[in-house]
C-alpha cells in the first residue's frame, strides 16, 4: 500500500512553505527520525559545505524573509516558485563562520525559548506567594501569624 504523501524526509533538511498565508515560514528538519511531508512545503536540501542551521537563521532573518517576499507571485493565492527559490541569493562564508553564527544564534533562540517557557511557571510560582501571604496577612487568628 502507498502512504500518502510521497515525500519522506529521514536527513537534515529545511523546509519553507510556498503557498497561502503560511508562505515564507522556515522549519529546520532535525532528520533523526523519519516523516512523511505534505504539499505546500518545499524541501530544501544542500551540497557538502553548507550549514543547514546557518540557512535556517538566515531565511528566518529580516533580510531572508525580504529575500522570500520579493518572490512571492499571484494575486489571489500567494505562491514562490521552485526556480526562485533555486536562485535565492544566499552569503556564504566559511564553513567556520556558517557554524559559529548558527551556534550562537541557535543558543540564544534556546535562552529565548527557555525562558519564555519559564514565565508561565514564574507567573503560577508568583499567584501562589500571592495567595499564601494573603490568606496568612488575612487570617486574623493570631496564633498562626
Amino acid at each position: 500500500m502507498d502512504q500518502f504523501p510521497k515525500i519522506v524526509l529521514d536527513k537534515e533538511c529545511l523546509l519553507l512553505s510556498i503557498v497561502g498565508a503560511s508562505i515564507g515560514n522556515v522549519g529546520l528538519f532535525p532528520g533523526k527520525t523519519k516523516c512523511f511531508l505534505g504539499g505546500a512545503i518545499c524541501v530544501l536540501k544542500f551540497k557538502e559545505g553548507v550549514n543547514i542551521p546557518y540557512i535556517y537563521e538566515y531565511l528566518s532573518s529580516c533580510y531572508g524573509q525580504r529575500l522570500i517576499r520579493s518572490k512571492i507571485k499571484g494575486a489571489g493565492q500567494a505562491t514562490i516558485t521552485i526556480e526562485d527559490i533555486r536562485n535565492f541569493s544566499i552569503p556564504f562564508p566559511s564553513v567556520e563562520k556558517q557554524e559559529r553564527i548558527a551556534t550562537l544564534l541557535g543558543r540564544f533562540g534556546s535562552l529565548t525559548s527557555d525562558l519564555s517557557d519559564g514565565i508561565p511557571a514564574e507567573q503560577a510560582a508568583q499567584q501562589k506567594r500571592y495567595e499564601y501571604y494573603r490568606d496568612l496577612l488575612l487570617t486574623f487568628d493570631r496564633k498562626a501569624v
